[in-house]
């Protein structure tokens, strides 16, 4: 995760630089700020696993293939195999995570963060998590679901 959560939301409340990041331009600011709010508003309004998994699949589908998720998958064809991989790992529903492994895990907790972590994981590995100032955010505002 790279930091301290709680950390990175005092400094970005508490802390100002004498020159603030900004986004690319004022498109991009609102851009991301309309998105987050998106988010926001969805996981304060779904708190069920399965749809929050949905909501995750769905934004993670567009963020690292471009598309909106949709249609069935071609099973049966070995060509397409690694295409469905990736489809299936975007959702975290067919995914494992370490915690998931021990016992003493409140299973019912973990199943409604649970796609929450892996969105924060994928969004971390993902070219839009590379974004300082829209990282910083996405992490506060996923957090605030999390902890």
């Amino acid at each position: 995760m790279g930091c301290n959560l709680a950390l990175c939301c005092i400094v970005q409340s508490v802390w100002q630089p004498k020159r603030a990041p900004l986004p690319t331009g004022p498109e991009a600011e609102e851009v991301y700020r309309r998105w987050l709010q998106f988010l926001d508003d969805e996981f304060v309004r779904h708190s069920s696993p399965e749809r929050r998994a949905e909501i995750v699949r769905d934004q993670l589908y567009q963020l690292y293939l471009g598309r909106p998720h949709g249609g069935k998958l071609n099973l049966t064809l070995t060509s397409e195999l690694p295409g469905n991989v990736l489809t299936l790992a975007l959702d975290p529903e067919n995914i494992t995570l370490e915690a998931g492994h021990y016992p003493e895990v409140n299973r019912e907790l973990y199943a409604r963060r649970k796609p929450l972590l892996w969105f924060w994981q994928m969004f971390d590995r993902s070219p839009v998590g590379l974004n300082h100032w829209l990282g910083l955010r996405f992490r506060c505002m996923l957090g605030r679901h999390l902890f």
